[in-house]
């Protein structure tokens, strides 16, 4: 019975995730750091959306709502887009800092990689780039990091995809630095960044692990209770 009961714990909890968040859909980065619970990809949750945005000489910083996410539904590579009117001239700088975390809705270590591209376009003195800083088995977020944290980059004309493999986890925490210069005379801009999450091997959906499990859990109660 004891086994029994500490199945039913974690149904309930996977029940609990796959219910309580959305499914993801397009949205400002504004919609996006408004959802409490998060929202889901298939079997992954993305949640604790945050930014910071700067800027100096002529730029403008953007703003949460400015910025547009898009969710990607490539199974067992899901991902989110992010598109913006990121654009600099020279003697001017611009920056995203976009925080958020991933991790598995059924708490399966099926997380193995990350992959970053982006459409960065720099002329001139102008420069252009993004870096994504992420900590591996933890929502904690970077700051907070029991491992050491690892960066994947993108720059200049090297647009990507990239990827790189870690070891299998059931959560991340990632910060993506998006930043544009314009240099003594140059420009620069970027429309859109790319993130996608790699899992391995066949992962079920949510619900479909939380009915299995409840019928699962139902066979046994009902045993139990014949042999009562």
């Amino acid at each position: 019975m004891k086994s029994f009961l500490i199945f039913a714990g974690v149904l309930g909890v996977a029940a609990t995730m796959a219910m309580a968040a959305p499914t993801c859909t397009t949205g400002s980065y504004a919609s996006y750091e408004a959802l409490t619970a998060g929202c889901t990809i298939d079997n992954l949750l993305f949640s604790n959306f945050h930014d910071i945005e700067s800027a100096s000489g002529t730029a403008v910083a953007l703003t949460a709502a400015s910025i547009t996410v898009s969710p990607d539904f490539f199974a067992l590579d899901e991902g989110l887009q992010f598109s913006a009117p990121w654009a600099v001239g020279d003697l001017s700088s611009l920056d995203s800092n976009l925080q958020f975390t991933v991790q598995t809705v059924n708490s399966s270590t099926t997380l193995e990689d990350i992959s970053l591209s982006y459409n960065g376009a720099p002329a001139g003195t102008g420069t252009s780039g993004v870096t994504e800083t992420y900590c591996v088995g933890s929502t904690a977020g970077t700051a907070h990091c029991p491992t050491p944290l690892q960066t994947i980059a993108v720059s200049g004309n090297n647009s990507g995809p990239i990827t790189q493999f870690y070891a299998s986890t059931t959560a991340l925490s990632v910060v993506k630095d998006i930043s544009l210069t314009g240099g003594t005379d140059g420009s620069s801009s970027i429309s859109l960044v790319d993130n996608n999450y790699s899992q391995t091997g066949a992962v079920p959906e949510p619900m479909s692990f939380v009915l299995l499990g409840s019928g699962l859990l139902a066979v046994g109660l009902l045993r139990k209770r014949n042999r009562s």
